[in-house]
Parts: structure tokens; sequence; C-alpha cells
């Protein structure tokens, strides 16, 4: 038996079309960040000389398809992953695979990009980044 097995009925395959569609969107948005470089009107971190209106009409189809589709794969996804393992065990796994790098993420990584948009938009900001992260 396998580590996979629940009630029964629950069913233990993957399915394939889900994983499949994940890929795609998580694959557009890859593309979709990118393309942010190249919108004018989007405050985005980095930006290009030379910007053009069709990213942000390709964008808006972006905002208003990809993320609610990878909501609905992840939710779908939630729901067999749920049924197979059981409420506590999949609220623990996804607690340590989410909540421990959001943690990290929010203390450690976010702080860097804020402090260098802060002295990208202000050259009299001279504030050291210890000092901006908390520190002295």
């Amino acid at each position: 038996m396998g580590a996979d097995t629940g009630p029964p009925g629950a069913g233990s395959g993957r399915r394939g079309e889900l994983d499949v569609l994940r890929a795609l969107v998580v694959v557009g948005l890859v593309f979709f960040h990118s393309a942010l470089v190249f919108s004018p009107d989007d405050d985005f971190y980095v930006k290009n000389a030379t910007t053009t209106d069709a990213v942000t009409v390709l964008a808006g189809f972006g905002v208003v398809w990809a993320m609610p589709m990878l909501f609905l794969v992840a939710g779908l996804g939630a729901r067999h992953s749920v049924r197979r393992r059981g409420p506590a065990r999949f609220a623990r796994e996804r607690l340590l695979r989410l909540g421990v790098p959001l943690v990290f993420g929010t203390v450690v990584l976010c702080p860097l990009p804020q402090w260098l948009r802060l002295r990208a938009a202000d050259p009299a900001y001279d504030e050291p980044y210890p000092a901006f992260w908390g520190g002295s």
C-alpha cells in the first residue's frame, strides 16, 4: 500500500489535466511579469526605455484570467488532497510547505526590494539597509 491511500472512493491518482493547466498558467505568469518591463503605466520595479500600450492590453487578460485560473486549479487540487490525506494532515503539510517560506520571505526577502526602490526613487535617500530593516 502506498502513502496516497485514503478513504474508499477518494481516488489516489493525479489529475493530469490539472497539472498541465497549472504548468501552463505558471509559465504564462513568467511571461506576464517579464512583459511588465515594457508596460507604460504599470508601477513595476524595472522599466524599459521603450514601452508599448499592447503590453497593457495583454497584461489585462493575464490579470483577468490567469490568477483566477491558478486559484481554481489550486482549489481543485486542495480538494483532492484533503480527501486523500484528511484535514489535519493537509493543514499541517500546507502550514510547513507554505508558512515557513512565507515567514522567511516576509522577514528576509521583502524588505530588500522596498529599500532599493526607495533609493532609486530618491537619490538623496541614504539610509543604510540595516537601519531600514530595523537595526541600529
